[in-house]
């Protein structure tokens, strides 16, 4: 049996020649895309994680703080002979609550931070980092 084979085939091969080469060029426009995006997500992750540890170190300044005038407060009541203790107020311990709930709070957004960054990274979540 003789093979046939066609001269002209409407430009068909052409065609598919040229759809595989926009196909190979938007695959590497979406190759370098993502890698884009994964550098933004580290970076983002990076400086998210140095924004909460800032964050937490203030916290836990404004928590010493506000423990040292407690104590203060606590020690002056004492040296005037008063029977009554301002440390022991409501509207103290609700502020010692609050320093202390707001030093939570920023403690969790550093952890979760972290370990955004770490997922960002793709390395383990538990992952020791060096801001230095």
């Amino acid at each position: 049996m003789a093979e046939t084979w066609n001269l002209f085939d409407s430009f068909a091969s052409w065609h598919g020649v040229n759809r595989a080469k926009q196909m190979n060029d938007a695959a590497e426009h979406q190759l370098a895309r993502t890698e884009q995006e994964i550098v933004f997500r580290v970076v983002d992750s990076y400086y998210a994680v140095l924004l909460a540890t800032k964050q937490l170190e203030v916290a836990e300044q404004a928590l010493k703080t506000s423990q040292a005038i407690m104590d203060r407060s606590q020690g002056e009541v004492r040296t005037a002979g008063w029977w009554w203790s301002p440390t022991c107020s409501p509207r103290r311990c609700r502020m010692a609550a609050r320093q202390q709930e707001t030093h939570s709070g920023q403690e969790t957004i550093w952890i979760l931070a972290r370990a955004q960054l770490s997922a960002a990274m793709g390395v383990p979540v538990d992952s020791v980092f060096s801001a230095g």
